[in-house]
């Protein structure tokens, strides 16, 4: 496997980084992760813009501009041979003193990799299961793609000891906020409701897909505060995702969820619209 390290091609087995990198030491750094068909990578200037937003909030100096980036995703697609992948990349504030104080530490580490992408399930129902962690409503660091996840990856093990395929994460106050990989809808009576970013949700990529399209169809869609139980009693719950795409969840607490048609025209207007930007699958 050949990676991007800092703009330049390298393979996997001589990436070097620094112990003292400060992603590995704090998780100071974000990251994206953006699907790719056809060799084309889908609304990549998006998730660049919400990355410079993360890095100009965590005060990181990187602001590799579109046409370089798009330049090097061609590039390790190339070198990689390969036309569908889940790419990922990563910033970092890079080396520095030891301790939190940033000073000195002005040179971020970039890397960008590749990895399979998972094949369209337009079946695809999920089980989710509410986490005993809680994120926290307000909370400026939701807002940005941070490397800091460890309360993510306790709730989706959480989850998958149990066996549900999710984490439903709740904020401190018992509302909905989001799940660990992905954006939370529910549907009640024709009308698509998602919690604000506010709630402690990442406002996410296919999350504002979905957005439009209810806008584009003429559906009514609102964000809102809910509860577990508001959402557990739904027409529909369903998930946004950058990899797959909508996925509707099929049980929530090891119950039924609620069946909306609705779900699956929103998942065919988003494959519409990734079939339009990226060609067919």
């Amino acid at each position: 496997m050949i990676l991007m390290l800092n703009g330049e091609p390298v393979p996997l087995d001589q990436v070097t980084l620094s112990p003292f990198d400060r992603g590995f030491l704090y998780g100071d750094g974000l990251f994206e992760t953006i699907l790719v068909r056809n060799g084309r990578p889908f609304r990549l200037s998006n998730h660049l813009d919400r990355l410079r937003t993360g890095c100009r909030f965590l005060k990181i100096p990187w602001n590799t501009p579109l046409p370089a980036m798009e330049a090097r995703t061609e590039t390790l697609l190339r070198r990689n041979a390969v036309r569908d992948a889940v790419l990922k990349i990563q910033v970092t504030r890079g080396t520095g003193a030891r301790g939190y104080s940033i000073v000195g530490a002005n040179s971020p580490t970039e890397i960008m990799s590749l990895h399979p992408a998972p094949e369209p399930h337009p079946d695809l129902r999920w089980n989710l299961r509410t986490s005993s962690y809680r994120v926290m409503a307000d909370d400026p660091l939701a807002q940005i793609k941070s490397c800091s996840k460890i309360l993510h990856v306790l709730a989706r093990t959480e989850a998958q000891e149990a066996g549900a395929d999710e984490a439903l994460l709740l904020n401190q106050h018992l509302e909905v906020a989001e799940a660990t990989c992905a954006n939370v809808f529910w549907i009640e009576q024709n009308t698509v409701f998602t919690p604000p970013p506010e709630s402690g949700a990442l406002p996410g990529i296919t999350r504002q897909i979905a957005l439009d399209l209810c806008t584009s169809l003429g559906c009514k869609c609102f964000e809102e505060r809910a509860s577990l139980d508001r959402i557990s009693q739904s027409d529909g719950l369903f998930l946004t995702l950058t990899t797959l795409g909508i996925v509707e969840v099929g049980t929530l607490d090891n119950r039924q969820t609620g069946r909306s048609d609705l779900i699956a025209t929103l998942r065919k207007a988003h494959s519409a619209i990734q079939e339009n930007e990226l060609g067919p699958v």
